[in-house]
């Protein structure tokens, strides 16, 4: 958050900053007293048409966070719905053959019971390598350093 203000403050500053300061003045003789009178480069309805362009530029770098975890939680739904195919087309292949376990390859392909499985963001499913009937949980690791875990049984 501290790093969103400084450019939500940069932002404000740069569509609002000067805009009321003074850019040109006049020195008149009123009633025997000099008066310096300053004028503003833009008019106050101008600096208030520049508010709402400010507030929703603040607003959008506030949602920045929550589009990033929305993201995140996506990325890892994807891939934890291919590791649950992983684990069926596993139980499926030891069920039929009567094997107790079984390497993931033999289970990827045009011919086998998962037809094809891309990767989401650069893991690989190949990583996992055998599946037995002892197998609690299958992971994979993603190229940021998370790791993903399905919990089999």
């Amino acid at each position: 958050m501290e790093g969103y203000a400084k450019a939500i403050k940069l932002a404000v500053e740069f569509l609002i900053g000067d805009l009321l300061k003074p850019q040109a003045s006049a020195v008149t003789l009123n009633d025997g007293i000099w008066v310096n009178q300053q004028y503003a480069a833009y008019s106050q309805k101008m600096a208030l048409m520049a508010i709402p362009a400010a507030v929703v530029g603040m607003a959008a770098a506030l949602a920045m966070p929550a589009f990033n975890n929305v993201q995140t939680a996506s990325t890892e739904a994807q891939v934890l719905n291919n590791l649950r195919m992983v684990s069926a087309a596993a139980q499926m292949h030891m069920l039929e053959y009567g094997v107790t376990e079984v390497h993931v390859a033999e289970l990827i392909g045009p011919d086998r019971y998962i037809y094809s499985l891309d990767s989401v963001v650069g893991e690989n499913y190949l990583d996992i390598d055998i599946i037995t009937i002892d197998t609690q949980e299958i992971s994979v690791s993603l190229p940021d350093g998370r790791v993903v875990s399905y919990r089999m049984w």
